[in-house]
């Protein structure tokens, strides 16, 4: 709803005009009704277009009103132009304040340019879905919204990793996912299963990372709501903004998603608080300690959250069928060619390239099926989200990371005997240090190539080798994964001395028409048969890239152009059950 309030009838006439021709709702005022104030302040008034001067309060005081609801909601002060200025100069003393603020001054005869502040900023009836901008906490209008309903519902939200982004990764990463945060909580302003649009938001201070919704106590006017109504409201909108943080993160689709340089994922706390009208208590105080309590409560909803996506990691590490492995093929590219290729597509059948399998890489899975049927997962996220990745992210926030991969081998090594080739499990760079206790009860487990993630420092490689010489005891090898990525280095491949080097996918990508990339693995290729290591590329999805690969004599290729993971009973009547590789 649009309020105008001006003595100016002409003006008044052609705005009601056009915007019930627009069929958009409008109150008319006069500045000099006593109950004007009560209707700025109304959480139904969208926006206001009103005279500088009202009959019942000075000027100064008029200011101060219209600096504190133009923080809220758009406000256009109509003001007259100075005597000593022209129009085009900004308004003599003391509407020059009003400029900096969040208002708009112009003058009655500037028609035109009412209509198009309004219209260009969406300045509209049920402005909060278009607003672009989230207002800055002040007092005064929700002091007004306790003393109308006798109280007022408190919901915090704060994500203080996103003040750790920019010391790590720098300011412009931290404004980027500061925006995205911003956006997304607009987004969730008035949508279903969040909050109502009647409700309020704003931000504590500029650049902050804690925001405020204060909601009405109930639908009906000072009734008290049920026992554990907010709380629930709170709990909604928890699951709701982990979902939707979860959702910008890994499933990443520009402009509106957290940039590829984080590597985890900002946990959002959310506190509620109820405060009740209490006359014979100082209201702002009131406000503040309840402001101060239901952000304490937030930041204690942070620890919650990740306690419990502890206990669903360690639930995953312990269970018997959450977890299952995929396994998808590693060939020998020199003999590779795009007939065969094009023949293993027309039987959608791996068995044309049977003759090249050099091995298979284990990929986890997680069963959702079963993971639905348990109980819920209570970390604000949804079944669909669990993906592989954002798995070990979260398992990596909570300090269980060793243990999940742990887990992955296990389920790896089960199917080892039912695969032909070498079978390649991935493997953090510490568990690999301690493989000697990880693999005590596999017994003889030939022919395992352990894949070191390349996202993890080796902090200890005097421990590495006493692995490594265990490893070539029991014929088991090592594969540097991701190269080209991460803590991947020259220095890191001549210490640990691995059988396969893996080139990661985002220097395979398009390689054919790269030519730094070319020179990058041409080099790689020269150092490999020196150092008698394969090189492998993964990733690969296009003949091109696998044809220029194989020019440059790239020993192995592995990616969707050659064979999409497999579980292991489609594998196994996919290969007819013959186990001789030629």
């Amino acid at each position: 709803m649009i309020l105008i309030a001006t003595k100016h009838v002409s003006l008044r006439d052609k705005l009601a005009t056009l915007f019930r021709g627009k069929d958009l709702k409008i109150i008319i005022y006069q500045p000099r009704d006593p109950t004007l104030i009560e209707k700025i302040y109304s959480e139904q008034t969208s926006a206001i277009i009103i005279d500088h001067h009202w009959e019942r309060f000075p000027q100064e005081a008029a200011i101060d009103i219209l600096n504190c609801v133009g923080k809220q909601k758009p406000t256009i002060v109509l003001a007259p132009p100075s005597k000593n200025m022209p129009n085009d100069i900004n308004p003599p003393e003391p509407w020059q304040r009003l400029v900096a603020e969040k208002l708009t001054v112009l003058q009655p005869d500037q028609f035109q340019d009412i209509i198009r502040v309004i219209e260009e900023q969406g300045r509209l009836e049920g402005l909060q879905k278009r607003r672009m901008f989230i207002p800055i906490y002040e007092s005064q209008s929700i002091i007004q919204m306790i003393r109308k309903d006798n109280g007022i519902g408190i919901i915090a939200i704060t994500v203080p990793d996103l003040s750790k982004i920019g010391i790590e990764y720098g300011i412009e990463v931290s404004y980027q996912a500061k925006y995205i945060l911003h956006h997304l909580l607009l987004s969730m302003w008035g949508r279903k299963g969040c909050f109502r649009e009647s409700d309020f938001i704003c931000q504590k201070k500029k650049n902050s990372n804690t925001y405020f919704i204060f909601i009405h106590p109930s639908r009906k006017k000072g009734k008290i709501p049920k026992s554990g109504y907010l709380e629930k409201i709170a709990n909604r909108i928890s699951h709701n903004i982990q979902r939707d943080i979860w959702n910008k993160f890994f499933f990443r689709s520009p402009p509106e998603c957290f940039p590829h340089t984080l590597k985890s994922v900002p946990i959002a706390g959310v506190g509620s608080y109820t405060l009740l009208h209490n006359p014979c208590i100082d209201i702002y105080e009131s406000l503040e300690e309840a402001i101060i309590s239901s952000t304490k409560i937030a930041q204690g909803n942070i620890i919650k959250i990740s306690d419990h996506q502890r206990e669903f990691i360690q639930a995953i590490v312990k269970s018997e069928d959450l977890l299952f492995p995929h396994f998808q093929g590693v060939f020998s590219l020199r003999s590779l060619t795009s007939d065969l290729l094009k023949e293993a597509k027309d039987q959608n059948s791996i068995l044309p390239l049977k003759h090249l399998i050099f091995g298979f890489e284990s990929l986890i899975r997680i069963n959702k099926a079963a993971l639905e049927k348990g109980p819920p997962l209570f970390i604000g996220l949804d079944t669909d989200q669990m993906r592989p990745d954002a798995l070990f992210t979260m398992a990596k926030s909570v300090n269980l990371s060793l243990e999940l991969d742990q887990t992955c081998l296990k389920k790896a090594i089960q199917y080892q005997e039912k695969i032909l080739g070498k079978l390649m499990i991935n493997i953090l760079p510490r568990n690999l240090c301690y493989i000697d206790r990880i693999i005590s009860d596999w017994g003889q487990s030939p022919n395992i190539v352990f894949e070191v993630s390349e996202s993890e420092a080796i902090n200890n490689f005097e421990l590495l080798a006493q692995s490594q010489k265990l490893l070539e005891s029991l014929h088991m090898e090592i594969a540097a994964d991701d190269f080209g990525t991460g803590f991947a280095s020259i220095n890191r491949v001549i210490k640990t001395r691995p059988q396969i080097i893996k080139f990661d996918r985002s220097i395979i990508q398009n390689i054919h028409a790269d030519p730094i990339k070319k020179a990058y693995v041409k080099g790689l290729v020269n150092t490999s048969s020196q150092i008698n290591t394969l090189l492998l590329a993964e990733g690969v999805e296009l003949w091109e890239e696998a044809a220029c690969l194989q020019e440059m004599g790239v020993d192995l290729v592995q990616g969707f152009l050659t064979h999409k993971p497999q579980d292991i009973d489609t594998l196994t009547i996919d290969l007819q059950s013959d186990k001789q590789v030629a």
